[in-house]
């Protein structure tokens, strides 16, 4: 297949480099950043997957500035803070080939459909790798499963069945998702209620060590279960939603073991060098939703409080369009 991926960040390269492996890959950047991203990047790989070890890689991206060719399939792997900009320039390739959006965003399609129908995009989510860029240093694990799509149905079961296998031949392991939307919400608790008190805690090693700290986390979670529920998620269907059921200490006995796990812990913080104002406005954005929705949401309340108080009045995401059209 060809892919066009929309997005050379450290998800969007670290993609872009398992699937050219066995497909044809080319990036969509921003005007000016064209000859950055044609240097060849050197890839740190911790690869979980059966059969695969850690070791050392090069990758020379092919990349474009303008929307052009006919791909088979595009893969929106941007920000959450850049999305805006990426928007109106795939309104030309809805009709041609499917496009799929892989990025962390608490109410994704309302902002899509601005631009686009549902009908003309499906939705993924690329947690398979986890990690970071520092220049042209990518440091990332390669988790033995956890890439997302939305489950096959109707006339579009052969469209996703297609991205599957081609996923799958590149070493992506898949699992569908019904309730695509449900779970996309119930995820991104997950990084955005985190950032306030790693922020507070002084870094992700010190929340890890701090009972107290883990405990007002899990209290924050229910309140955003509760966010999403008031929205219309079963969360009780959708993990890690069942876990929040269980008495305050286990979940956070879970929670710290598996954060004090070494890939975890890399992932985290990796993806924090860049991502962390996506984390916040992730946090903004529930915390907006359950003012509106009318819950009383204290530890919501408190992480507002850390972010305003550590300096993040809110990130400004950008509407400048930053990827050309068709023949610009």
């Amino acid at each position: 297949m060809r892919f066009l991926i929309v997005g050379a960040g450290a998800m969007g390269l670290g993609h872009g480099w398992l699937l050219s492996k066995q497909h044809d890959v080319i990036f969509l950047v921003r005007p000016g950043r064209a000859d950055f991203y044609r240097q060849e990047f050197d890839l740190r790989i911790n690869d979980l997957r059966p059969g695969q070890t850690m070791g050392c890689h090069h990758f020379r991206p092919v990349v474009t500035e303008t929307v052009s060719g006919n791909p088979d399939a595009v893969l929106v792997m941007v920000d959450r803070l850049h999305l805006a900009e990426a928007l109106p320039r795939l309104v030309p390739l809805a009709s041609h080939c499917p496009i799929v959006f892989m990025l962390n965003h608490w109410d994704l399609a309302r902002q899509v459909n601005r631009f686009l129908a549902p009908t003309d995009y499906l939705i993924g989510f690329p947690s398979q790798l986890g990690g970071g860029r520092l220049g042209h240093l990518l440091t990332l694990t390669v988790f033995g499963s956890g890439t997302i799509l939305q489950a096959p149905q109707g006339d579009r079961t052969a469209m996703i069945r297609g991205l599957t296998r081609a996923f799958e031949v590149s070493g992506l392991r898949v699992h569908h998702q019904r309730r695509i939307l449900d779970w996309l919400r119930v995820h991104c608790l997950q990084q955005a209620l985190t950032a306030a008190p790693i922020l507070e805690a002084g870094g992700f090693v010190a929340l890890t060590e701090d009972r107290r700290a883990l405990d007002r986390l899990v209290r924050a979670f229910r309140e955003g279960l509760a966010v999403c529920r008031a929205a219309g998620v079963p969360t009780w269907r959708v993990w890690p939603g069942p876990l929040f059921l269980l008495p305050t200490p286990i979940v956070v006995r879970v929670l710290q073991g598996m954060f004090r796990r070494p890939e975890v812990a890399a992932m985290v913080t990796g993806h924090m060098r860049h991502g962390l104002p996506e984390w916040v406005q992730g946090c903004r954005d529930i915390h907006r939703a359950g003012r509106q929705a009318g819950i009383r949401t204290p530890e919501l309340d408190h992480q507002m409080e850390v972010l305003t108080a550590s300096g993040w009045p809110g990130p400004r995401i950008s509407t400048r369009p930053a990827f050309p059209a068709s023949g610009s």
